[in-house]
This record gives C-alpha cells, structure tokens and sequence, in this order.
C-alpha cells in the first residue's frame, strides 16, 4: 500500500515524470505513448465507476486525465510515461489508490529494506549476500536520504513504491548513519535477474512463469507465530490478515484458558476483511460496531459478529502496533481502543484505512502486457465519527526501540508489556522469540 500523508506526495510525486527505465517491451515510442494514453482512458473509467468519493477531493479528474495526455505525448521514455500515469492516482492523496505498472523484463531486487521508528527511518533487513552487505550497510543504519529523498516517516513508502514500482534501478545512493557514526554515503547495487517482457498467453510456460512470479511478489507467504510465555501468556504474531474465519478460530482455541494475549500487528499491512471481522469476533462477547463504511452511492455499518458466548477470549489483552501496522490491523487496534477492550502498545499507526478493490487489466491479445489499479471504494468512519485515513492510531502506551535496539534486534517493546502482566522478559530474548519483520 501507499502511505503518504498530505503536504509531502506532491514532493516525490515531482519526480515521477522524470523517470528513466529500460524499455521492457521493445516496442516503438510513438506506441508507448498510445498506450499510455490508452492506460489514462482505463483509470478514468475505473476512478469515475467505483471511487468511493464522486468530487475526488477536490481534483478535477477528468482536466487532470487531459491534462496527463498532453504530457504523455510530448514523454520520451516508458518511466515518464510510468510516472505520468502513476501521478494522477499520487494526486488523490489516498492510500489504497494507486498505480499498477506493467512487470519490467528484469527483475530488481535491492537486498535492503526501512522502516520507520517515530518519524525516522532505520535499516531494518538486510541481505546477507546482498551488496548493501558487502558494502557495510548494517541494521539500526539511520536513513538520511534514499535517491535523493530525505528519509522519514511522511515519504518513506512513497519513495518505495518508486523505487519497486515505478523505477527500479540498478543502483541506489543513500546516506546513512550508524549508532555513534557519522553520515556515510553509498551507492548500493541491486541485484538483476533478466525475466520475460511479454507474456504468450498460448504458451503454457509463459503462463506458469507468470504465475510463480506473481506468487513472489504479490503474495509472499507470511508465517503466523506463536509462543506461550510463562504458563498463561500467549504471543501471536500476525503478520498479515489472510486467514480464513475457520482458521482464525483454531487460532483462538490454542488460547484455552489463557489469561493474557499479546496480538502483535507491527508490520502487518492488513488483508481480508472477513479474517478481521472474525478476528473481533473472537474478541468480544457482543455484536460490535466497527464504523460505517462511506461508498459511493450509499453508506452502511461493518459488524464484527460474536463468535458465541462462551466462545470468545475474555482475558486481558495488549495489542503491539508500529508505523507498518496497516489497514485492516489498525481498525482491530482503534475497535479494541474504542471499546476498552484491551491495551494499545507501541509506535502510532500507517493511516492507510480504507476499503479498495484491485483491478486488473491488460493489452495486447495473445501477447499481453498486464497492469492494474487499487481503487478505494470506501472510507471507514468509526463509531467516534472519526476515520483512520491519514491519522492512525495513537497507542495507549507509546513505545518506541531506540536505534541501539533496531541494530542489536532487541524488542523492548514486547519485553515491557510481559513486565506488565508480571513476567521478566529481556529484551534480547523477546527480540529473538519470532524471525525479524521484514
């Protein structure tokens, strides 16, 4: 998803026209352009069917697609066209509208992610055969600047959906800055693997080597993780909603008679809304509110259901979120606050709240070029009038690793809220008792 509050998209977004990426298709610039207003007709039509609000903030759609054309055919390469196109869903300033592009015919991967810890950005995965390794790039690095960009919270997956989405590059400059350090500048090399441009959709191997690379990079499989603490406080780690409501039930009934559950949402980026609901359902005793959801044309309530009496988990409850906790894990966290059901813990949430659906498109025929959009089709306005959309939510208990405990991978957090159900935990250890967020 994108996360860019308000007052900084229009920063990066300058950018986007200003892309330059090897031209995937091989195909003639005169045709690119033809495309990418072909791809500007097809956003329209998606934007104006099933966007959630009709005035689009404000944005004259239909001046802004013309106004991308004229841009488009005077482009001279397909990043400008990329970015060109890309800018009009920038400009909504929503965080579940974007721009899908086309898959490049090589494959870049950087070996090094961030994350951002209150309102800075820290190094938080690193490759060990990467060249970011090589080159001394290590864990707690502060981000002072990524290709150009200042670093922090307000852009940081701005400049990502840049970087992966729309110009992956060979090699990307950063200056950094290690625990007691001084700023170091970089230049990190990607990795380039060459793939295919064009998808033969008669060609039964051009279609399963599409398949297996849409499950890689669209669907990483993430591992839910769970550890008991003591005798009566469990751990689950729940690191995307994409359980189903039978499988979120099983969940629950390893709990038993458990006294205390720690549910850590940090880095999970939402999913099912139905895993969710089931998820609350789990929680509470009663029916419950979670908001109204604000479509189009008409509004109605999102219920979370019951899972029964006698069914539901009643014991005390602390849930962990981060900057990265999105979506659909913000509304468990803001539904579990609003109730007074449990303990909100750690880093203020993305904002990134609102109901989307993916749309899927593409051209050619038999040799087909795939591309897409995320379209919001609802706001979520919570029992307390108020929506999560760029604000998120603020803990409870506001708990923030230092830069010290990123490098070392300690998680005081966690290691707090056990001392506060009586258990010591060290940080060290608690750091240890799940494989890193990536």
């Amino acid at each position: 998803m994108l996360r860019a509050p308000r007052g900084t998209i229009a920063v990066v977004a300058a950018a986007l026209v200003a892309l330059t990426v090897a031209r995937p298709f091989g195909q003639s610039l005169a045709l690119d352009r033809q495309r990418g207003e072909m791809m500007l007709d097809t956003m329209a039509h998606d934007l104006h069917e099933q966007y959630y609000d009709p005035t689009f903030h404000g944005v004259d759609l239909d001046a802004h697609i013309a106004t991308a054309k004229q841009r488009v055919r005077a482009a001279n390469s397909i990043g400008e066209i990329f970015g060109i196109v890309a800018q009009v869903a920038v400009d909504l300033d929503d965080s579940h509208t974007r721009f899908l592009p086309p898959a490049r015919a090589t494959v870049v991967e950087y070996g090094w992610s961030t994350r951002c810890v209150g309102d800075v950005a820290y190094v938080n995965v690193v490759d060990d055969a990467s060249d970011a390794a090589r080159q001394g790039l290590r864990l707690g690095d502060r981000v002072l600047q990524i290709a150009g960009f200042t670093a922090s919270r307000q852009n940081e997956r701005l400049i990502w959906y840049l970087l992966l989405g729309l110009r992956p590059q060979p090699s990307v400059r950063v200056v950094v800055q290690s625990p007691g350090g001084q700023p170091r500048t970089l230049d990190l090399a990607a990795k380039l693997t060459p793939g295919r441009g064009q998808i033969d959709l008669s060609n039964e191997n051009d279609v399963d080597a599409m398949q297996r690379l849409y499950e890689r990079y669209a669907s990483k499989a993430l591992r839910h993780e769970h550890v008991v603490l003591g005798d009566t406080v469990h751990v689950w780690r729940m690191p995307y909603f994409d359980l189903t409501a039978s499988e979120i039930d099983r969940q629950f009934d390893k709990l038993g008679a458990a006294g205390t559950l720690i549910l850590d949402l940090r880095a999970n980026g939402g999913g099912r809304e139905d895993g969710m609901l089931r998820l609350l359902g789990n929680l509470f005793d009663h029916d419950v509110v979670v908001g109204e959801l604000r479509e189009r044309k008409s509004s109605r309530q999102l219920i979370a259901k019951t899972r029964g009496h006698g069914r539901t988990f009643g014991g005390k409850l602390f849930v962990l979120v981060d900057s990265d906790s999105a979506s659909a894990s913000e509304v468990v966290a803001r539904v579990v606050q609003l109730e007074h059901r449990g303990t909100i813990v750690g880093d203020r949430s993305s904002g990134s709240v609102m109901r989307a659906i993916g749309v899927e498109h593409q051209l050619g025929a038999d040799v087909s070029i795939y591309w897409g959009m995320e379209v919001t089709i609802a706001d979520l306005v919570h029992p307390d009038g108020k929506s999560l959309e760029r604000v998120g939510v603020t803990p409870d208990v506001l708990l923030l690793p230092t830069q010290e405990d990123v490098a070392a991978r300690r998680d005081p957090v966690l290691a707090q809220v056990a001392g506060m159900v009586g258990l010591s935990l060290d940080p060290v250890k608690a750091g240890g008792l799940f494989a890193p967020h990536n």
